[in-house]
């Protein structure tokens, strides 16, 4: 299910115009409820309403119903400010059945762009696309064993594809058959190389792939060929660096391969 934006800037400017509409009616002034503090409520009625009824607010959004009859019948400003005072408990009673989250700003970017910095990645390997997104979400809300098992998605698309480009013959092809070749071909030296990615950017590779490797020991398991999260405890740095190591090795896959 997507989660929902709610623009709380929205919310205050509703609740504060409610609140000074049922103050006019107590104070029984007439130059404060006056018809054009009414249509300034209308129009913020009008704006809020379609975030009101995604959330689910159904209460809420039938009291601004009632209260948008109300003025639309008799047009009398006291009449409007006693709805909408019990449109100002309803919002309340609602909002307080509700959990609310914010994003931290330092991770909102992440859940905004999800695929920014993992361009290449995704214009190489199209159908990475939907782990990229989910693992940088799943890392905004510490959700990190979910972000790195993503990240581990993503980095398998790769190193299959990298294995086909530098002569990995395993049967089953995955993290194993590339990692144990990319490390023959680095040992036999740049002499017996004969591959079309340049040396040194096998090389580059096979020191990324490396750091992965330390990144995430004792709670990945790679032995089967597949990449499987075994430990679900991960820390947001464990998290990070494993993210950040995946996004540099398909950076390099991406730009290095043919």
């Amino acid at each position: 299910m997507e989660l929902l934006r709610i623009y709380g800037r929205n919310y205050v400017r509703l609740s504060n115009c409610l609140g000074v509409i049922s103050a006019a009616l107590q104070v029984n002034d007439p130059k404060i409820a006056h018809r054009d503090l009414v249509i300034s409520a209308l129009g913020l009625f009008d704006g809020t309403k379609p975030q009101l009824i995604e959330a689910g607010l159904t209460a809420t959004v039938a009291q601004m119903a009632r209260a948008e009859e109300i003025w639309n019948l008799y047009h009398r400003p006291d009449l409007f400010s006693i709805q909408c005072a019990e449109l100002l408990h309803r919002l309340e009673d609602e909002l307080e059945s509700r959990i609310l989250l914010m994003i931290p700003a330092n991770v909102q970017p992440l859940y905004d762009a999800p695929r920014t910095g993992w361009e290449e990645c995704v214009d190489r390997f199209p159908g990475t696309v939907d782990n990229v997104d989910e693992m940088n979400r799943c890392f905004v809300f510490g959700r990190y064993a979910a972000s790195v098992f993503h990240s581990l998605l993503i980095a398998e698309a790769g190193l299959i594809e990298l294995g086909t480009h530098i002569g990995a013959t395993d049967p089953k092809a995955g993290w194993d058959a590339t990692s144990r070749r990319l490390a023959e071909l680095c040992k036999a030296g740049r002499s017996a190389y004969t591959y079309a990615i340049p040396f040194n950017t096998l090389e580059q590779i096979n020191q990324v792939v490396q750091s992965m490797k330390v990144a995430w020991r004792n709670k990945v398991n790679h032995e089967a060929g597949r990449l499987i999260v075994l430990d679900p405890q991960f820390s947001e740095q464990q998290a990070q660096e494993i993210v950040m190591s995946t996004r540099s090795f398909m950076r390099w896959v991406a730009t290095a391969l043919p």
